[in-house]
């Protein structure tokens, strides 16, 4: 999961509450890289006698609590940057060109091929679009993340 930006403040805190460890991969604001935490000198001292821990599961919220969480998120204040979206998904598509191409290409050339069926190719490329189309975004995502 990616969090951020965040001040180092908000990292330390992390740090404190075992949310974060030595392992823990972050990135500066000046480096697209993703490092660990101990590569960070920042954080040496909160990072001090620190072992990495075991991930442990996200405690589960109940329906009060979800109600709490999503009026919280909701107030937030967001602003959308277009220049930034264009810059990330150049970025995406630059690093990733031949594996997002081609799984677009499979799914343009699967969906195209399912309309040459005239009784079952029109359900069908309705139903087994979605679930494509689905596998597409996951795959950007996940190699946006």
């Amino acid at each position: 999961m990616e969090y951020g930006p965040v001040p180092a403040e908000q990292v330390r805190k992390w740090i404190g509450e075992g949310r974060a460890d030595v392992q823990t991969r972050a990135r500066g604001e000046e480096s697209g890289d993703w490092k660990p935490l101990s590569d960070f000198p920042e954080f040496a001292g909160a990072l001090a006698g620190r072992q990495a821990v075991a991930p442990v599961a996200p405690p589960r919220i109940g329906a009060a609590d979800a109600e709490r969480l999503a009026a919280a998120m909701i107030s937030r204040d967001y602003a959308v940057d277009i220049g930034d979206c264009f810059s990330r998904s150049w970025n995406l598509v630059k690093d990733n060109f031949w594996l997002l191409v081609g799984a677009t290409a499979l799914v343009f050339v699967v969906r195209a091929g399912l309309g040459f069926f005239p009784v079952l190719g029109i359900p069908t490329n309705v139903i087994l679009g979605f679930a494509l189309q689905g596998g597409l975004c996951l795959l950007f995502l996940k190699r946006l993340r």
